[in-house]
């Protein structure tokens, strides 16, 4: 198998060298890591790739999705149609983080900043089955 510099010439840059060393080190584990998706994985995959580089290495980022909130909605109308897809869904929440209220008290002007957090347990067991690292997304 040639190595990734024979493939994508332009992963010479500088800040590539630690990606490019750990794929030309083991080829064969990437090959095997690759067989090793559940379906859907590989375009997840490179939906989360596309969101790195355009992002321009932003990791943050590539691993989270969003949806534009529509003018006019309050952080209330959020919530309320994040938990009714979250029942349809059979998806529970697991966190809150009121940031902006928490700011406000320590006398810190912020915008709205509200995180909700939910996970569907099922497929947490799953995720924590196959690498109990996974539980740090959860």
């Amino acid at each position: 198998m040639p190595g990734m510099i024979q493939i994508m010439p332009g992963m010479l840059s500088p800040g590539m060298k630690p990606i490019v060393e750990v794929i030309n080190k083991n080829p064969q584990g990437l090959m095997a890591a690759a067989g090793n998706l559940a379906p859907g994985a590989a375009d997840e995959t490179a939906v989360m790739l596309n969101r790195w580089i355009a992002s321009k290495g932003e990791i943050g980022y590539t691993t989270i999705w969003e949806k534009q909130v529509q003018p006019g909605l309050t952080l209330d109308d959020v919530k309320a149609a994040l938990e009714s897809v979250a029942t349809e869904r059979n998806i529970k929440a697991v966190g809150d983080l009121p940031l902006s209220e928490e700011l406000k008290a320590r006398g810190i002007a912020s915008g709205t900043l509200f995180i909700a957090s939910y996970c569907n347990p099922e497929t947490a067991r799953k995720m924590i089955d196959f690498a109990p690292s996974m539980a740090a997304y959860l």
